[in-house]
């Protein structure tokens, strides 16, 4: 997962209408309740790029995220050869010395999964 640095963070998801939600991303914590509609939300400051962090949401039931980044992230789009995959490209045994690719994140929309590459 991946923040986008230097904006507020949300953090939003459902529970019990009532139940107390706490969020906490290092070092900073927020606490919500979720309202009669079951929906909750907060805002965490924003961080500039650095990580990996550690997201947990604790209500009725935990949810830790490891491995967060925040910095840049960005949204790309089109045709169908968006799909070739980069260790394919002429160039990829030069370019991939030069990326530190525990810090790249890839979501493939396709199949909403999640991925390193």
């Amino acid at each position: 997962m991946a923040f986008q640095r230097d904006m507020p963070i949300a953090v939003w998801d459902w529970a019990a209408p009532g139940e107390k939600i706490t969020i906490q991303l290092t070092g900073y914590a927020q606490s919500v309740v979720a309202g009669a509609d079951t929906k909750w939300e907060v805002a965490l400051p924003a961080m500039h790029a650095g990580g990996p962090l550690l997201l947990q949401v604790k209500g009725n039931k935990t949810i830790e995220l490891k491995d967060v980044l925040t910095g840049e992230v960005w949204v790309a789009s089109g045709q169908s050869n968006m799909t070739y995959a980069f260790s394919g490209a002429a160039t990829a045994a030069a370019t991939s010395k030069l990326v530190n690719e525990k810090e790249v994140r890839k979501m493939n929309e396709a199949t909403q999964e999640a991925v390193r590459e």
